[in-house]
């Protein structure tokens, strides 16, 4: 499973001087229960949220996400 780091709202916010994830939301098109979600690992990423927090933060695409074993049933 894909899940996005949750480093990469943090330097999100730090970039844009963000106080709480919902401006970040509002700046990227997104809802807050979106970012929490995403945050939290609830949430796969899509492309576009991924482009636009590439394009935000400077960093390559791979280091934007984590890859999550499942156990196994």
């Amino acid at each position: 499973m894909i899940r996005l780091d949750p480093e990469v709202l943090d330097d999100a916010r730090r970039i844009y001087r963000l106080s709480s994830d919902e401006k970040l939301a509002h700046k990227l098109n997104l809802s807050g229960s979106t970012v929490a979600n995403l945050r939290s690992g609830r949430t796969t990423p899509t492309i576009s949220t991924l482009m636009a927090l590439k394009k935000a933060t400077g960093r390559p695409l791979d280091t934007l996400v984590q890859e999550i074993a499942i156990p196994a049933a």
